[in-house]
């Protein structure tokens, strides 16, 4: 089929599989089209590794694609750990080749969302293939044995809210479709309650053996049409005894009996894999070495030691200010201001002034995408910067300022902390037995809608903006006294304040007045702060939002 054609289908089968709602499945259509250019250029089929680079290197500028963004890169990003490089190949063993044979896709170990979308893309690309094929009629091509069917069929995906949205799962269609494509589907459950009507309502022939839930019971009674006596004979049962029910020849419901068949569990891994290399070999590519592309020369910038080392520092520690990184450094203002300047001028560096509550602004460097790129080709660990990017490094530096702080005063603190299926709060503090979380704004406009989800979960919600209209209209349609709308510059003096009291042994106060006398002189003639001072002892150790650890550490 097309490869637009079938990337539109498996961005709908993520959507369907996940959860998502049709935006987040048409950013991930974005992403499929974006690589269609790299595709015409080399003929190589992009890979689910390409796929996630391309959605992370994304920064977006809207509240809105952030959502989108975040709920995409965290699916994808756990597609891409999990499976590792077994889906790391733009070419592989042909699907239509795998159906020729006597297969079994052992999912033993994998999660069940995993399990489940592994599933679900292969069901969907074979009724695809089989679409654009035209390979129709009553031939019988292909037999698919499901067992748990349950977890794949399952009842609660015809009724989830993105169903709604998004029209019927894909799923429901394969059980009434796949006949007609000459597809046979042999569907078993322990659980017939919790499989979809679609199988119930499509299925030929139907067998039932002893069940003893009453919900069981009543959901394949339904389905095989069985009057009462033949209904409370199913939890009578003997072990290989069934009733059989079938749609069109024999439409009576009628016993049997089976032999019981014993199966020897003594098949080892080692011949196991032995039978896929004796049988997979000839579908593999016959020259792997020669497809692959030539990996391009990196070509350094010529830079002193001095920008090196400082551009390897930006990298490690994001958040440090200037006077700190130099003096950790052990630079001199004339060989600092020299590294520097070389930085800026190669495009690698960019000066950022932030305002932290005080008379002057703190001045940071920010790494350019060409220095994420750069670093990244020579072997450097660039996650931070990458994550950094997309948040924004303005909000992510007063999240961890307001996060270092909390820590600091001897609280436990999280950042980016789930708090239900909906929201993740940018800090948790449990502060003398109370929960506060804190959300950073740095946009022009605020939803407090969205944002007050997560009341039901803490004691206190504070909301920071360095936006005053925008916290002057959130104000006026916010009435809950558990949400508190305080203006970044004012929050940061504030926690300074109470983190001064901490340590003088008084407990969390809320509201203190701004202190001038934080500011002193350095050697160097520059000013600073304590904020500076906490960003510069402050090492972000954190991992990416998708990471599972938002701890402070």
């Amino acid at each position: 089929m097309p490869l637009k054609a079938w990337w539109a289908n498996f961005s709908q089968i993520c959507g369907y599989s996940f959860g998502w709602f049709l935006a987040s499945s048409n950013y991930l259509q974005q992403h499929l089209d974006s690589l269609y250019d790299q595709y015409e250029e080399t003929g190589k089929f992009p890979t689910l590794h390409q796929l996630y680079a391309s959605i992370v290197q994304t920064t977006e500028g809207t509240r809105r694609k952030s959502e989108y963004h975040d709920s995409t890169e965290n699916r994808i990003f756990t597609l891409v750990s999990i499976f590792c490089d077994n889906l790391n190949v733009s070419e592989g063993i042909p699907l239509e080749r795998i159906c020729e044979l006597p297969c079994v896709v052992e999912l033993h170990g994998l999660r069940p969302a995993e399990a489940n979308w592994l599933v679900e893309v292969i069901l969907s690309w074979i009724y695809f293939y089989r679409l654009y094929q035209d390979q129709r009629g009553e031939e019988l091509r292909h037999v698919i044995f499901v067992d748990e069917c349950h977890r794949i069929f399952d009842k609660s995906k015809e009724y989830r809210e993105t169903a709604i949205e998004m029209g019927t799962p894909i799923i429901t269609i394969f059980p009434s479709q796949f006949r007609d494509f000459g597809t046979s589907l042999v569907l078993a459950s322990q659980q017939p309650c919790q499989v979809m009507n679609s199988v119930h309502s499509n299925t030929l022939v139907k067998v039932v053996g002893n069940l003893s839930s009453g919900l069981d019971i009543q959901a394949v009674s339904e389905a095989l049409g069985l009057d009462d006596e033949l209904k409370e004979y199913i939890h009578k049962l003997k072990r290989a005894q069934w009733i059989v029910r079938m749609a069109d020849s024999y439409t009576e419901a009628f016993l049997i009996e089976t032999p019981d068949y014993q199966v020897e569990k003594n098949v080892s891994d080692e011949e196991v894999l032995e039978r896929l290399d004796s049988t997979f070999e000839k579908y593999l590519p016959t020259n792997p070495t020669q497809s692959e592309e030539p990996k391009p020369k990196i070509i350094l910038p010529q830079l002193s030691d001095d920008a090196w080392s400082l551009l390897f520092d930006i990298n490690s520690h994001p958040f440090k200010g200037l006077t700190s990184r130099y003096t950790d450094l052990s630079l001199s203002g004339r060989r600092a201001s020299s590294a520097k300047h070389e930085l800026v001028e190669k495009g690698l560096v960019n000066e950022v002034d932030r305002t932290l509550g005080g008379y002057r602004p703190v001045r940071f460097l920010t790494l350019t995408n060409s220095a994420v790129d750069l670093l990244k080709n020579v072997g450097h660990d660039v996650r931070l910067w990458r994550h950094t990017g997309h948040m924004g490094f303005e909000h992510q530096l007063y999240t961890v300022l307001i996060a270092y702080t909390f820590r600091k005063a001897g609280y436990q603190t999280f950042i980016e902390k789930p708090m239900n299926k909906e929201r993740r709060v940018d800090v948790l503090a449990i502060v003398e037995g109370k929960t506060i979380a804190v959300e950073v704004e740095t946009g022009s406009s605020i939803d407090v809608q969205n944002k007050i989800k997560i009341l039901d979960n803490v004691d206190e919600l504070v909301i920071v903006s360095d936006d005053k209209p925008s916290l002057n209209a959130a104000r006026a349609i916010t009435k809950d006294e558990k949400v508190r709308l305080v203006y970044l510059i004012d929050y940061l003096n504030e926690l300074r304040s109470n983190y001064s009291s901490k340590s003088s042994g008084n407990k969390y106060i809320k509201h203190k007045k701004r202190d001038s006398r934080s500011y002193s002189g350095n050697k160097d003639g520059t000013k600073s702060n304590c904020t500076e001072r906490l960003s510069s002892s402050y090492e972000l150790t954190k991992k990416p939002r998708n990471k599972e650890n938002s701890q402070v550490e």
